[in-house]
């Protein structure tokens, strides 16, 4: 991380002119220029469900992931795996997902997204190894069906 500093601090250069306050648009003639301000809001809404359930596993990941492997293996590898499978899930579908939101509209995708990663929390449950956790968990991050 140190060697990444150095060199973008050596070798990136900036070519950034600050708009001047005088010249900045109020938030409020933004909010107003939108389209549909309140599908944001809902937007907003619902990847914070979505973030909520699929983060609030990970302080206990760990624990399930020791009963699942029976206190045996390199528990601590395995469990970042397994915690890590949702973010690798959406970086693969992100620009898929973003297409298919231009296509048929965010309310669309925003709403089967959220019934999707409703449904795949079931299977979690019956899961009997930390292999089978981390397919379920990938799949929650790819909120879209294929």
């Amino acid at each position: 991380m140190f060697l990444v500093f150095i060199l973008t601090a050596t070798l990136v250069t900036e070519h950034f002119t600050p708009i001047t306050k005088a010249t900045m648009k109020p938030m409020r003639e933004i909010i107003d220029e939108l389209p549909n301000v309140r599908l944001i809001g809902v937007m907003f809404i619902t990847t914070m469900i979505i973030q909520a359930s699929v983060m609030s596993i990970n302080p206990i990941v760990s624990l399930y992931v020791k009963q699942l492997m029976h206190n045996h293996g390199n528990i601590s590898f395995v469990a970042g795996v397994v915690a890590a499978t949702p973010g690798l899930g959406t970086l693969i579908a992100s620009s898929r997902v973003g297409r298919t939101m231009d296509h048929l509209g965010p309310q669309i995708v925003l709403l089967t997204g959220l019934a999707v990663a409703t449904v795949l929390f079931i299977p979690m449950v019956f899961v009997t190894n930390p292999w089978q956790l981390a397919f379920w968990r990938f799949l929650l991050g790819w909120p879209m069906p294929p």
